[in-house]
């Protein structure tokens, strides 16, 4: 019994050692552990004085724990000031970015990432899909991939094409040429991808339930993000990152074209209106092969009795490309038509914001996701017509392209382009359209009428300029 007590006393010295180490009693545990051994006859003849000098190292352990939580407490309430003027600059960066542009225009912050207790955050903390870039949690242990990623180039993209901004380019280059590496290292040996998120949220399925291949989005949206790269490397005179780029779209668009389409009938991987709409609009066909892939993606929006159905990247694109091949009035149906699915079925049962999915009942997940938002960029593109810069290699370029053949009987629309305010506002009157246009003497740009329209003597283009044309249906 005697031998168990003592082989119990030693497994337990060394982790109270431990802990009186970690509790900084290490050098009075010495003390003690000396004046009751080596020691201990000094400690006999002088019991007050090493009484005290133990008392003292106690003490000195027990102000080391007050210094520390005064340092942790100064820590942490500094780290909290800190974070709150931070979060205020912030929003008052937003706000006056965004008063430069829109005075006084609403601002959402989603709530979804205030912490409780935070209500200082609500003026400042904001989504911004901040979640969507290369992360090791949520990102790519299983989500992300291309269709999220390409927020990286989407927004020096857009902020060069509209705002004629480059500085934004230069910042975020170094990170834009560690990514086209990285996702260039991850292609498969037939030179395509497939990792991360695809379709999501397809139409009365569950959010991942895809129909358009990973395969197929994925290598697409790798070839449009090297594509823009491409140009903004370009334009900031970095002509060896701009010509790595363009070897990656090239190479991820052939990729699409030797294993993903099917050349008989021009059918692409999935056979849906996602795969057909995103081939399309992104380019994988040549010109002479567009007509008939568009032929089949009618087919595709005619079998579901032309309703949507697409998830978050599809829905991105169909609009315009219908618009883009004279089937406005089609993309507006769609869009409004009040029986399900469709955006107008979401206003029919009382929605004021974009839902996270389109389902039949009310399993709609958040009904906060902009990720349905581009029928925002269609109505102001393709349905009034204003396209700034469309080809993004001219910042004074803005073209009109009303859409005379949309399914409206009027339409206006406005921006502050790298030019200046800019707008263009069109009517039907029976067999003519009355359009009206502001552009800044610095710009320039074309009036361009859709399929049946003229502005007389054959002509369905004319050079923009401030004023008022009249358009003439054939």
């Amino acid at each position: 019994m005697a031998y168990l007590f003592l082989m119990l006393g030693v497994s337990l010295l060394l982790p109270l050692l431990r802990l009186a180490f970690r509790l900084r009693l290490g050098l009075p545990l010495l003390f003690a552990l000396g004046m009751l051994t080596m020691c201990h006859s000094w400690y006999q003849a002088h019991t007050a004085l090493a009484d005290g000098i133990f008392l003292a190292l106690v003490g000195l352990a027990a102000l080391s724990w007050a210094v520390t939580f005064l340092r942790w407490s100064a820590e942490t309430v500094g780290y909290v000031l800190a974070d709150r003027l931070a979060g205020a600059a912030l929003a008052r960066r937003v706000r006056q970015a965004i008063d430069e542009i829109k005075p006084g225009l609403p601002l959402f912050h989603n709530s979804g990432h205030i912490l409780v207790g935070r209500r200082d955050q609500a003026r400042c903390d904001t989504h911004l899909e901040l979640e969507s870039l290369p992360t090791g949690g949520w990102g790519f242990d299983w989500g992300n991939g291309p269709a999220w990623d390409n927020v990286l180039f989407n927004l020096p993209y857009n902020l060069f094409r509209l705002r004629g901004d480059t500085q934004t380019i230069r910042e975020c280059a170094p990170n834009l040429m560690r990514y086209l590496t990285y996702i260039g290292g991850r292609l498969d040996a037939d030179g395509t991808l497939a990792i991360g998120l695809r379709d999501w949220c397809p139409v009365g399925r569950d959010a991942a339930d895809y129909v358009s291949p990973l395969r197929f989005t994925d290598t697409v949206l790798v070839s449009d993000m090297a594509r823009k790269a491409e140009k903004m490397f370009a334009a900031v005179g970095m002509l060896r990152e701009s010509a790595y780029a363009k070897a990656l779209a090239d190479d991820t668009r052939a990729a699409v074209r030797r294993n993903l389409i099917d050349f008989d009938t021009m059918t692409v991987s999935g056979s849906c209106q996602t795969s057909q709409a995103m081939a399309l609009y992104y380019g994988m066909f040549n010109r002479e092969e567009e007509q008939k892939a568009f032929a089949r993606l009618l087919d595709f929006i005619h079998d579901k009795d032309d309703h949507i159905d697409t998830g978050v990247l599809g829905a991105r694109v169909i609009f315009h490309v219908l618009s883009k091949f004279g089937h406005g009035d089609l993309a507006m149906k769609m869009i409004v038509r009040e029986d399900y699915p469709s955006y107008g079925n979401w206003v029919a049962r009382g929605a004021t914001s974009l839902w996270e999915m389109m389902m039949p009942d009310d399993n709609v997940g958040s009904m906060n996701h902009h990720f349905w938002g581009d029928i925002s960029g269609w109505f102001i593109q393709c349905a009034a017509g204003l396209r700034p810069n469309p080809d993004a290699d001219d910042a004074l370029r803005v073209d009109f392209e009303p859409g005379l053949n949309c399914g409206l009987a009027r339409a206006s629309a406005h921006t502050q382009a790298a030019c200046g305010e800019t707008s263009l506002r069109w009517r039907l009157n029976g067999d003519q359209a009355q359009i009206e246009l502001t552009l800044p003497e610095s710009a320039h740009g074309e009036v361009i009428l859709p399929e049946g329209w003229t502005f007389g003597r054959g002509k369905s283009r004319l050079p923009a300029r401030t004023g008022a044309f009249i358009a003439l249906k054939q």
